[in-house]
């Protein structure tokens, strides 16, 4: 394959960033993503991004075929080397999760030396953590190569597990407090996608104003986006002919994603009874997505006999710009405590894109959804949720359309190009 190398554009040189995340290659199997856009923006405007993915890609079906390499360097369509890293399978998740990420430690280490011997060493290293040891990989890496290290925060580890009352405070959790702590002060730039990320780390006393060694001018907020371009494109190009979609006279609320039981779908089930209660014919609530809750999901809905709430399976990604503008409001749920620090899940961002107003049940401290104006967003209960739903449907049509339009504008500040230009900043200052 052509391997993108370091090439000049006038008098400057192209800068070779290595993107470390462990979950990149289904983005560019789906072609999107956080790091896929970030990625083809940085190649656009004239850097040298490689990224280094994992080989397993949540499923076993799923998975990349290395033949028996530690690595193996895969074309893509948008001309930016990917590095699929060998790893075990998760299976069902705990020790052989735990075993997969420690492939993927140390198995980055190894593709990115003999990468790095074969093509040239990075000026720029950007990890991304879905788990700190990615993280970890990125800082050694920079450390070996002389160069600096942005390091990328989506989650909160394990700050937002104890938020939602999954773990509890104990030496583990303290002991990866303490790791956590590690990584931010090694590191030269902190890029939190979550808003509130100063707030977390003075709640930890951990900024130097506290006696903490962490520098508060190094932290950078950059949440999730989309791709606004490509969203209105895949709105046409793969569109998605569904009855209950099409329903005539019927207000369609959507849920897409993870169904997971931090998602708190069980809640939708709730809003749909009190819809019910409230006499609310109209409404339809439809749930696109998968996850290892859908089982529960499904007898919640069978067994609540309710015919204005369905789960209609998985769709392409592609496909889901279409379902959403198909609908006429977009919700998300999360359990307590987990998104306090700020809203960084991607589906509020294509729920944006769509033009349609937003229900956001949580209890986040930063809210994209009441900075705009564009939906309603608090921590609700079933009943209340269905309340806020059975609101929106009955609103006025300006007072819709004004939301929708809010929706829209938003949608605009999160669009990757802008997002990228915010890295490329910080890339510039280091």
């Amino acid at each position: 394959m052509m391997i993108v190398l370091a090439e000049k554009i006038g008098d400057k040189m192209k800068k070779n960033v290595w993107i470390l995340n462990h979950y990149a290659t289904g983005q560019f199997y789906d072609k999107g993503g956080r790091h896929f856009w970030i990625s083809e923006q940085l190649k656009k405007r004239g850097y040298a991004p490689v990224v280094f993915g994992a080989s397993y890609l949540r499923t076993d079906e799923n998975k990349v075929d290395l033949e028996g390499k530690k690595f193996k360097v895969k074309k893509t369509g948008i001309g930016v080397p990917l590095i699929v890293v060998k790893v075990c399978s998760e299976k069902d998740g705990g020790i052989h999760r735990i075993k997969n990420m420690m492939d993927y430690y140390r198995n980055v280490q190894c593709a990115a030396k003999k990468y790095a011997e074969k093509y040239g060493k990075p000026d720029i290293i950007y990890a991304s953590s879905v788990h700190p040891l990615a993280l970890i990989a990125g800082e050694k890496l920079a450390k070996k190569y002389h160069v600096p290290c942005i390091c990328e925060v989506r989650d909160l580890w394990p700050e937002t597990m104890v938020l939602m009352g999954i773990w509890k405070k104990n030496m583990l959790t303290n002991m990866m407090y303490m790791g956590e702590r590690w990584i931010y002060k090694k590191a030269d730039a902190l890029v939190f996608t979550m808003e509130g990320a100063a707030e977390y780390i003075k709640s930890r006393k951990w900024d130097k104003a506290s006696g903490g060694p962490i520098d508060l001018n190094k932290i950078y907020h950059i949440n999730n986006g989309v791709d606004l371009k490509r969203f209105m494109e895949n709105v046409e190009k793969y569109s998605l002919n569904d009855d209950d979609l099409a329903e005539d006279g019927k207000f369609i609320v959507n849920y897409t994603g993870s169904i997971r039981a931090a998602n708190s779908v069980d809640e939708l089930v709730g809003a749909a009874q009190q819809l019910k209660e409230l006499h609310n014919e109209r409404v339809k609530i439809l749930i696109w997505g998968t996850g290892n809750y859908v089982e529960n999901l499904c007898e919640l809905i069978r067994d609540s006999g309710l015919n204005n709430i369905k789960y209609k399976g998985m769709v392409k990604k592609a496909m889901i710009p279409s379902v959403l503008s198909q609908g006429d409001v977009n919700v998300y749920t999360f359990r307590d405590g987990g998104t306090k620090y700020g809203i960084d899940l991607n589906k509020c961002f294509e729920y944006l894109a769509s033009g349609k107003p937003l229900i956001g049940n949580d209890d986040t401290l930063f809210s994209v959804i009441r900075k705009y104006d564009c939906g309603i967003e608090k921590k609700m209960n079933a009943r209340e949720l269905g309340e806020a739903i059975d609101k929106i449907s009955n609103m006025p049509v300006e007072e819709y359309e004004r939301l929708c339009k809010n929706a829209s504008m938003a949608a605009e500040d999160y669009d990757f190009s802008v997002l990228t230009a915010k890295l490329i900043d910080i890339i510039e200052q280091l």
